[in-house]
């Protein structure tokens, strides 16, 4: 099953639930979306780097190439004004 976000019809304002994920993961995926106005597939890569997942195995789950998901890491990394993945994963454990 992919990795996506679900929101509840009628209600833009609602969190968005990961399908598959976690409630830690969903925490995080709500709380780096809010924090630096990620997309979702971004809070989504946040998450998951969050949780110490390599990009290699978050482009595996997804079925894209991992450039695509090291590109999706970059855009995060500029929006939060993190340098590195291990700076990111401390920062959205913070929020």
């Amino acid at each position: 099953m992919t990795n996506t976000f679900v929101e509840e019809r009628g209600n833009p304002a609602a969190e968005p639930e990961r399908v598959d994920g976690t409630a830690e993961s969903r925490l995080y995926a709500v709380r780096s979306r809010t924090a630096w106005h990620l997309t979702e597939t971004e809070a989504l890569v946040a998450a998951d780097v969050a949780l110490g997942r390599a990009p290699r195995a978050i482009a595996q789950d997804r079925g894209v190439s991992v450039h695509t998901v090291r590109t999706q890491l970059k855009r995060v990394l500029a929006k939060s004004g993190c340098h590195r993945q291990i700076e990111l994963a401390v920062r959205i454990r913070q929020l």
